[in-house]
């Protein structure tokens, strides 16, 4: 995977050499608009590693643009959270990451940045050592997280190319996932990164349009049998088609944000939508671990099939974002005689119905009826969710935030 980078000073983005010269300075708007299709995009907020102030709140609404994975200065488990309720992917713990700290956090939530300098693994924004070595700081460390961020300092900053020793040193070090950084100058190294099985992360490469974040893109996709087969599906992860992408057409699909495959059958590019008027915005384009397959998130208008169904596979299960939807309508546009609409329109009589319908729950005798008062019971509260311009995401969101996995198991 490529994983753009941007790090932030005073509301800006900036690139420093070696953590310290500052060699570039650009617009966020412009970064944002250029990394929103990556499936991840690190968000680092030197000024909090530097301890020189914060940018909280434009990496929060950050958080609600791009997958992002929020890094810099992040010395309270309060603030951790802050960054993942506000939608962020992972937060990036470095100088913190000790057992003590990250157990207080979900570990598939959080990564672990690791910063090495001749050997030797730095903190505190890279002014001090670390005891132990970085294989053992990664053994000791891998139970309390999804993966590791590791940068090489001395290269960090400068584009002057991945040091394949240093790759080479990180093999075999840990099953969790690992991003490599620094140094990044060109495709070639991406390439590198990707092939020895890490995710690679590119900042100063991509912020002085050295490299195109979309043309790195596909040509990091393995091209070698032909088409890649691409699963087209809907935010709430429900497949609506299959397809096949060709450089040509990925290419289209990322500079355009139209979905856009290759007909096989006419051998040419094909714009979904283009003649049907069933469109698909693109949202989100993701590979597989071997990178020869891809799946596009899209923002589907009107059916998705050729035969006019919704899907190619089925015409769409009923489920808990389709009932959203179907609240969420009915309180904005209520029919006469609609008696989710009145309730709704009512805080105080819904407040209380949703306090009813949980004492019938818990109140229940027998399997059956336990099942009929919990559909009420999430109705009605799904009613005021909806009220409230709450998606049902959030609730999920929640809960896996909660989810905690100690080295002895489940707690």
């Amino acid at each position: 995977m490529i994983i753009p980078s941007i790090d932030l000073m005073d509301g800006k983005v900036v690139q420093l050499r070696h953590g310290k010269e500052r060699i570039l300075t650009g617009e966020l708007e412009k970064h944002e608009l250029r990394y929103a299709l990556f499936p991840e995009v690190n968000i680092i907020d030197l000024d909090a590693a530097f301890r020189k102030g914060t940018n909280k709140e434009t990496i929060k609404r950050l958080c609600g643009q791009l997958r992002c994975n929020v890094g810099g200065g992040i010395r309270d488990p309060a603030l951790a959270y802050e960054y993942l309720r506000a939608g962020a992917k992972h937060v990036i713990i470095g100088t913190c990451a000790t057992p003590e700290f990250l157990q207080g956090l979900p570990s598939h939530k959080v990564i672990v940045a690791l910063d090495v300098k001749d050997g030797a693994v730095r903190v505190d924004a890279w002014r001090d050592g670390r005891e132990g070595s970085l294989g053992d700081l990664i053994k000791t460390l891998e139970p309390y997280c999804a993966g590791f961020l590791i940068t090489d300092i001395g290269r960090d900053g400068t584009g002057a190319g991945i040091d394949q020793a240093f790759l080479a040193s990180l093999r075999g070090l840990t099953d969790k996932r690992i991003m490599v950084s620094g140094g990044v100058a060109g495709n070639g190294d991406i390439a590198a990164g990707t092939a020895a099985g890490f995710d690679v992360v590119v900042g100063l490469a991509f912020s002085s349009g050295a490299v195109d974040p979309d043309a790195a893109f596909v040509e990091h996709i393995d091209w070698s049998k032909g088409l890649v087969p691409t699963i087209v599906q809907d935010r709430s992860s429900r497949v609506l088609m299959l397809a096949y992408s060709s450089p040509e057409s990925l290419l289209a699909s990322l500079k355009t944000g139209d979905a856009t495959y290759r007909s096989r059958s006419r051998n040419t590019l094909w714009r979904k939508g283009e003649t049907s008027g069933n469109t698909q915005r693109l949202l989100c384009v993701k590979t597989d671990c071997d990178r020869d397959a891809l799946i596009f998130t899209v923002e589907q208008t009107g059916p998705a099939c050729h035969t006019k169904r919704s899907g190619c596979f089925d015409d769409g299960e009923f489920g808990i974002r389709s009932l959203q939807s179907y609240l969420t309508q009915r309180l904005s546009d209520p029919p006469a005689e609609s008696y989710t609409a009145k309730i709704g329109a009512d805080k105080h009589k819904l407040a209380k119905k949703v306090i009813e319908e949980a004492f019938e729950f818990v109140d229940a005798q027998d399997a059956q009826a336990r099942v009929y008062e919990a559909a009420d019971l999430m109705y009605f509260a799904l009613i005021l969710l909806c009220k409230e311009g709450i998606p049902f995401e959030r609730v999920i969101d929640e809960l896996s935030l909660r989810h905690k996995v100690s080295t002895k198991g489940y707690r």
